[in-house]
């Protein structure tokens, strides 16, 4: 049972479109007040080909394409391993 209700916010990034691959975009961190339990990170909807997401929350521009689009729009997830779940909301813009 979840005593506090997970909180959920929209952040923005920005990355220029002929960033190199591997390029650091943002960096999620989230916690969970009743737990000292590791958390991990996923992208639950978005485009995974273009972005990579570590377990440790950094969002990094995929190794092999290019951003062509201006906008991008990903939901994040932080994973609690004891499996309560934090959803996060993630906008990025290449320019």
């Amino acid at each position: 049972i979840m005593d506090e209700p997970y909180q959920y916010g929209t952040y923005f990034g920005y990355v220029e479109k002929s960033a190199r691959p591997e390029t650091s975009v943002f960096r999620f961190k989230a916690f969970d007040p009743d737990t000292t339990s590791k958390l991990t990170y996923e992208i639950v909807q978005g485009d995974k080909n273009l972005f990579h997401l570590s377990s440790d929350g950094t969002l990094t521009t995929h190794s092999n394409q290019q951003l062509l689009s201006p906008t991008y729009n990903l939901t994040v997830r932080a994973i609690d391993l004891n499996s309560q779940v934090l959803s996060m909301s993630r906008s990025n813009e290449a320019h």
